[in-house]
């Protein structure tokens, strides 16, 4: 039976008890830790151990290379032992990645860029990644996890992107983009990042880094493509803040739903 080990599940430490390549404490016990769907004991010198098994991944922790992105944007801001990425969908029938309470839901039955990897900062996929418009799966892949890590950043500052992601999310499956887009933004010289809703700003944060990674234009968000030359010309000076102390800066988001909008949302 193959067991995960994951390094923030605790079960009691059982006097006499050691899996396989598991490190033995001073005192001789062993603290066992993974996760698991299925449940079976084990008893061990009268004592009762739970055992989960590993059918399948339901979450890790942080790779060092996925770390390693985060930190050319986050820094040490981010408390990147707490982050789970999750192979399990948040909400039924999800069709994107969701990242409501600091833990990144990637579900089985994504398609595309936004499937789950073992591992974003080297992802892999099984088909050619070059789309036919010249787009890298892989690299769709980083700055998608790079999109997810800033709502990470953005709840552990203490936004409620449950509750604000809920009502951006209904509004963007309810109206047509072309009437309502969360995700849309369009840079200004008086741009305030604290007043752009957490899904524009996370845009702004992944299409900075693929800016600073050297990407292409087509693989950034369609925000980005739409108004590029704004974007171009005022996204350094409206991230420099975070860049210069992100542990530091103080992070308000504010939004705005027209009553028009509410109404809508409300009836549907």
């Amino acid at each position: 039976m193959d067991f995960k080990v994951v390094p923030d599940l605790h079960l009691p430490e059982v006097p006499g008890f050691k899996l396989p390549n598991m490190p033995e404490l001073p005192s001789g016990k062993s603290v066992i830790r993974f996760v698991t769907d299925k449940i079976m004991t084990n008893t061990t010198a009268k004592s009762k151990v739970i055992l989960r098994e590993d059918q399948s991944k339901k979450y890790r922790t942080l790779t060092v290379g996925e770390i390693a992105m985060c930190k050319k944007i986050f820094k040490d801001s981010i408390d990147y032992n707490k982050v789970k990425i999750i192979n399990k969908a948040f909400l039924p029938k999800q069709q994107v990645p969701m990242t409501p309470r600091g833990h990144a839901h990637y579900p089985d039955g994504l398609v595309g860029s936004d499937i789950y990897q073992d591992d974003f900062s080297e992802p892999k996929f099984k088909d050619n990644p070059i789309r036919a418009n010249g787009s890298d799966l892989r690299i769709r892949a980083k700055l998608t996890f790079i999109h997810e890590m800033t709502h990470v950043w953005q709840y552990q500052k203490g936004m409620n992107i449950l509750g604000k992601g809920l009502i951006l999310q209904s509004l963007e499956w309810t109206l047509p983009d072309s009437i309502y887009d969360p995700y849309n933004y369009e840079l200004a010289i008086d741009t305030d990042f604290k007043k752009l809703n957490p899904e524009q700003q996370a845009s702004i944060v992944s299409d900075y880094f693929g800016l600073i990674e050297g990407y292409k234009d087509i693989n950034l968000s369609s925000a980005w493509i739409k108004h590029r030359d704004n974007n171009l010309q005022y996204i350094k000076q409206v991230m420099q803040p975070i860049i210069n102390d992100p542990v530091g800066y103080k992070l308000v988001s504010n939004i705005t739903i027209i009553p028009a909008v509410s109404f809508i949302f409300l009836i549907y």
